[in-house]
C-alpha cells in the first residue's frame, strides 16, 4: 500500500514572457514552470536562460501545441 498526500497548486497564466518576467521580478517563488516554446515576443528556450540566469532551481517544463495535429 502506497501513502497518498495532497499537494497544494497554484496556476497561473501570462500572456506573454515579457508579462510574466516584469511579475517575476517580485515574486520569485516558483517551484515549476511550464513554458510553451513559441510565445509573442519571446521563445520560450529564451525565458527559461534568463530565468536559470536568477534561479537554478525552479523546474522548468517546456511544451508546445501543434494547432491542428489533433483534428
Amino acid at each position: 500500500m502506497t501513502a497518498q498526500r495532497r499537494l497544494a497548486v497554484q496556476a497561473e497564466r501570462f500572456e506573454s514572457a515579457q508579462a510574466f518576467l516584469f511579475h517575476y521580478e517580485e515574486h520569485k517563488d516558483y517551484d515549476v514552470l511550464l513554458l510553451d516554446i513559441e510565445m509573442p515576443g519571446m521563445d520560450g528556450v529564451s525565458m527559461a536562460r534568463a530565468i536559470r540566469s536568477e534561479n537554478e532551481a525552479v523546474q522548468i517544463v517546456f511544451i508546445h501545441w501543434l494547432f491542428g495535429l489533433y483534428r
